[in-house]
């Protein structure tokens, strides 16, 4: 069984970043994704907490996510991890 087909066909014939699928562009963010945290804890030496909050908003702009929904899954992501 294939993990990759099960994704809502909105998704499967969305095209994105250099005519590459979906999935393949949310794999070249994620690595996009690293690098940026590396760079930014490495060389403009933010917060850690502070990094990783803005490249998760970002990423999850990235992946196509709304601004709200962003914002609610940052919410419940931290609201959780501090809980």
């Amino acid at each position: 069984m294939n993990l990759f087909n099960q994704h809502p066909k909105e998704l499967q014939q969305k095209s994105s970043l250099f005519g590459l699928s979906h999935t393949d562009s949310l794999l070249v963010y994620a690595l996009v994704y690293i690098i940026f945290l590396i760079v930014i804890k490495a060389k403009v030496k933010w917060h850690p907490f502070i990094a990783l909050l803005l490249a998760s908003v970002i990423l999850g702009i990235l992946a196509g996510m709304d601004i709200p929904d962003v914002a609610d899954a940052v919410q419940t992501g931290v609201g959780n991890t501090l809980d």
